[in-house]
This record gives structure tokens, sequence and C-alpha cells, in this order.
């Protein structure tokens, strides 16, 4: 990903912490089915990459029980911050948080049972480098789960803002390819890059993703206070911006329901393959 592109999640961290009841709600089932597919059960040790605000950690923790451990990662010191404090307002005592970047990875600890990311591995700079150094961390046997963002186009939550914007200002789309939340987007091309990492029975299944918004100026302010797009039409004046963000908050009134809540269904991919158990015959 160029300099340019890349996020800087530590500045978008107050977005998410305000808009966290809402992103966690719509990611809930996605997360169980990541577990499930992850095989975490009592007792296990699991790592989790890209935390993020923990949710992840957290609902992995409770499965794991007091018998196992969470080593929750963040590459972002804001995001972490928060999860340990969310972590202990939950009362958990069986996770643990480190900063730690897949793109380069270290962690001081190894044989975990399972590892879990949700919506990180898109940002990957070398995806097989990184699936293959967390890989290595698994024992033999144990299973890395991750969610990934379907298509762009089955995934309006995020490109009816992108869109609206872009054109009502005139600028240049949004890319969609390598370096985006979409770069993962293709089911079998995933599955494969897990099996060059050196994972075996690898599997992917689509999962539903459901946003609500109590009403259509709710969505646009979560898309700009959560998100770097913002950075994209900083150059604009402020009118410029305004005029844009007015038409997304438009765009989202067209699917405005009775009550004026507004929804969006995305598409999301959970993959996860094991590491091999060598085998003697």
């Amino acid at each position: 990903m160029a300099d340019q592109e890349k996020r800087d999640w530590n500045s978008t961290a107050a977005g998410w912490k305000k808009w966290h009841a809402v992103s966690e709600k719509a990611a809930h089932s996605a997360t169980e089915n990541m577990l499930d597919m992850a095989g975490v059960s009592g007792g296990d040790r699991v790592i989790d990459f890209a935390t993020g605000l923990g949710d992840t950690a957290i609902a992995c923790a409770r499965r794991v029980g007091d018998a196992g451990h969470v080593y929750a990662t963040d590459a972002a010191v804001a995001m972490l911050e928060f999860a340990e404090d969310y972590a202990s307002e939950q009362g958990l005592t069986n996770v643990s948080f480190s900063r730690a970047d897949f793109n380069d990875l270290v962690v001081d600890q190894n044989a975990f049972d399972a590892g879990i990311c949700r919506w990180g591995l898109m940002f990957a700079a070398d995806l097989v480098s990184s699936l293959r150094s967390i890989r290595c961390l698994l024992r033999p046997g144990g299973t890395f789960a991750a969610i990934v963002w379907g298509p762009p186009e089955r995934a309006d939550v995020h490109t009816l803002s992108n869109t609206v914007l872009m054109e009502t200002l005139g600028e240049t789309p949004i890319p969609t390819g390598k370096g985006t939340p979409f770069a993962l987007c293709d089911r079998e091309e995933l599955e494969g890059r897990f099996a060059s990492a050196g994972f075996t029975n690898v599997e992917s299944q689509v999962v539903s993703v459901v946003h609500e918004f109590q009403s259509a100026e709710d969505y646009a302010r979560y898309r700009k206070e959560r998100s770097s797009i913002g950075k994209r039409i900083s150059h604009r004046s402020q009118a410029d911006q305004d005029r844009a963000w007015a038409a997304v908050v438009d765009a989202a009134h067209e699917r405005a329901r009775p009550d004026h809540s507004v929804r969006f269904v995305s598409e999301t991919i959970v993959v996860a393959g094991q590491n091999a158990v060598q085998q003697y015959f």
C-alpha cells in the first residue's frame, strides 16, 4: 500500500469509540461465526490480531473461560488503550493486550490453540508472508480464522458514502483494490492465499453484517467520524465538503424506513485454515 493510502488507525480511534455500540452489534454474528470456525472453546489459548477496540478479544475471552487466555494485539496504541479499559469494565482477567503489527510480526509467545483476525488481513502488505508468520504461532492442529469484507458492490455501508462523496465533488473514485477494505473480496483467491501460506483444510463462508442507524444523518456521521474518508476530500473547501456530506444524507434518506431508520446489509467472508498436524506412516 502506498504511504498516502495507509490508514492511521490512531487518528480514527475516537470515532470508533463513539460508534462502538453500532459497529459491534452489526458484527456480532460474523464474530461468533469466526470463533466457531476457529474452533475456540473452553481452556484454549488464543491470539487475536488487529483487535481494534477489543470486541473480538472479549467475545473470545468469554468462550475460553477462566481456564483459557486471549492474547490480543493491535498496531494502534489508541485502540489498545480503549480495549484494555473495555475488558476491565467487563471484569475479564483472562485477556491481555500488546502492540503487534502482522506486517512485521514479533510475538513472544507461540503454540496457540487458535488465532483470529476481524477486518484486518485486508491491509497486510504481503498477505502470504503474514499468514505464514501467524501459522507459525499456532500449535500443530491449531486453526486461524479471519473475517474480511466481500465485494464492494455488496457492502453499501461503505460504498454509498464513498461513491456519493466522490461523484458530488467530481473526484476520482476511491480505490477498492490492494490495501483497501475490499482487497480480499475474491473468496476463491483468499482460500488460495491461505493454502499458499501452508494452511490445510481451508474453508470459507459468506456471512451478512447488518448495520442499523436511527437516521440517514446518523449514517453520514458514522462514516464521517469513523472512517478516514475525510482525508480524501480535505483539500476541498469546507463548503464543498459540507455539500458532499449533505448529498450522502440525501442518498441515505432514499432507503429510509417509515420510522426514518436506515439499514445496510453487507457481505463478509469468514475464512479458516489449520496448521497441519505432522503425520508419520
